[in-house]
């Protein structure tokens, strides 16, 4: 009698943390999915300061490397051939 409650028990403590390890691995799986999902959505977006107050763009689909080249030698050129202001 003593050896059938023991082995129940043993039964009963094995499905219960065999239930929260797969309980814990979901959750675990779906925050990582949420995560994903949450930073491509964000990588889709530009932030543009304009008079210091921010302003949301959505990027576009390729086509323009040329203007983003042309903004990020305007860019060095303007901070590279500036001299520092005492």
């Amino acid at each position: 009698m003593l050896i059938e409650n023991i082995e129940k028990k043993i039964r009963l403590v094995v499905f219960i943390a065999v239930l929260a390890l797969l309980g814990g691995v979901i959750i675990g799986a779906l925050g990582l999915y949420a995560g994903h999902r949450a930073l491509s959505e964000s990588q889709e977006k530009i932030y543009i300061l304009s008079n210091d107050v921010p302003l949301i763009a959505h990027k576009a689909e390729g086509g323009h490397l040329d203007i983003e080249g042309r903004a990020i030698v305007k860019n060095f050129h303007k901070l590279f051939f500036t001299p520092p202001s005492r």
